[in-house]
């Protein structure tokens, strides 16, 4: 098995595509029935992975790691990007973060914050805040002139009042992010203790059912021996 070998950009892609063929395994239902189908499946992904290419032969566990890891690695390039777009001060443009639909589907975290407020567009935008029926506050973001009357500055002062609560909301979507990234590596982390306890429970009953297997042979060979004894002072008495 490639055990400790790096996989490849070529194995990585198709890991990605054969869990895109196999979407159970990102079920999240932990009763006995989802965790059977998510074991098959990945036995079926192992299978094919390894009948697929030139490259080393990996177990069902190193697959998965290596799944995991791929989520993982994009999960902080989402955050990273998020926490560099609600940053401020005035600081270079961000870099629009390029979508990867195939892992962002399971990521389970939104690619960009449409919206937000920087420092920089506080200072150069006309801000108005208002509260819709639903209760949510609600951001009309207008460039300003470049020559402001008193009025007009009078006015982007009370713009920017109306702005400040913007930031709250955009650090309170920092910790929603965060929330959910902790959220999704603890199930992460569940189900796979809950599949490493299916797999010691399965291998136990393999070991019962062989142990069985072995006595029951065990009792047939002596009844067996038993039987040949017995005819055979049968035939030395004749």
């Amino acid at each position: 098995m490639g055990k400790g070998l790096a996989y490849s950009a070529s194995e990585k892609s198709l890991i990605i595509e054969l869990i895109q063929l196999n979407k159970v395994v990102e079920n999240k239902k932990t009763d006995a029935f989802s965790i059977h189908d998510k074991n098959k499946a990945w036995e079926s992904i192992t299978k094919t992975f390894n009948a697929s290419g030139d490259h080393p032969k990996r177990t069902v566990s190193q697959v998965k790691k290596c799944w995991h890891n791929i989520k993982t690695k994009r999960k902080s390039e989402i955050t990273s990007h998020k926490q560099a777009v609600l940053r401020t001060g005035g600081g270079p443009a961000v870099e629009k973060l390029v979508e990867n639909p195939l892992i962002d589907e399971f990521a389970n975290i939104a690619c960009e914050i449409p919206g937000a407020i920087d420092s920089d567009t506080i200072a150069s935008h006309n801000i108005t805040c208002v509260t819709t029926s639903d209760g949510y506050l609600e951001f009309n973001i207008q460039p300003s002139d470049d020559n402001l009357s008193d009025s007009n500055i009078n006015d982007t002062d009370a713009n920017f009042t109306n702005a400040v609560p913007t930031e709250a909301t955009s650090r309170i979507e920092r910790v929603e992010i965060q929330k959910i990234n902790d959220e999704e590596i603890h199930n992460l982390l569940k189900e796979e203790l809950l599949l490493k306890i299916e797999n010691e429970r399965e291998l136990l009953k393999r070991r019962k059912i062989e142990t069985e297997v072995a006595s029951n042979d065990l009792i047939f060979r002596k009844e067996k021996h038993l039987t040949e004894m017995e005819l055979l002072k049968r035939t030395i008495n004749e």
